[in-house]
């Protein structure tokens, strides 16, 4: 074979193989309501957001299992950031979260625990790795279907509550707020 042929043979065998991985390979984007989704449970599993958790004062030592719960329970859910439909009745809800950094929960996405919801639609669904040490996150557009966005984090270790995490834990179960969910 000559070496312009081999040059040619090469070319076209590389730009096969990039056709299949871009043109083929990609299956479904993200989409953006869910990655919003995936961004607010990412958010708070940043260390920084994370030492503000009323989750480390009441599990110095917590699971992944434990974070999901408390994730869902009265305690975590007092912690989550405003939504989309809070932004549309208060324009400075959306300004406020934006200086900040902070991820408004997206219009039209439910947030679930363990497993998709079949009743919901488009759902962000939240689940755990004890073993690996790992928050799973996963986004349905439809929840009879394979999730569309998948996302493995690690829980934060070695992580200290701050001030302000000790006063709001403190306040929530001194109210007898519950801080698990299942």
């Amino acid at each position: 074979m000559k070496r312009g042929s081999k040059l040619s043979l090469f070319c076209l065998t590389l730009m096969a193989g990039a056709l299949l991985m871009f043109g083929f390979g990609c299956g479904t984007p993200e989409p953006p309501e869910l990655k919003q989704g995936a961004a607010v449970v990412e958010f708070y599993l940043a260390p920084i957001n994370y030492s503000r958790l009323s989750f480390l004062v009441v599990f110095p030592n917590g699971t992944p299992k434990q974070y999901v719960s408390w994730f869902f329970s009265q305690m975590g859910k007092a912690e989550w950031p405003p939504s989309e439909s809070d932004a549309e009745v208060d324009p400075t809800v959306r300004e406020e979260s934006s200086l900040i950094g902070i991820p408004l929960l997206p219009k039209g996405v439910r947030f679930v625990h363990t497993m998709p919801d079949p009743t919901a639609g488009k759902q962000i669904v939240v689940k755990w790795n004890d073993d690996k040490g790992t928050i799973i996150i996963e986004g349905y557009l439809d929840p009879a279907q394979l999730p569309v966005l998948i996302r493995e984090r690690e829980l934060p270790r070695n992580i200290q509550p701050d001030e302000i995490a000790k006063a709001v834990a403190q306040s929530h179960l001194d109210l007898g707020v519950s801080s698990q969910a299942f």
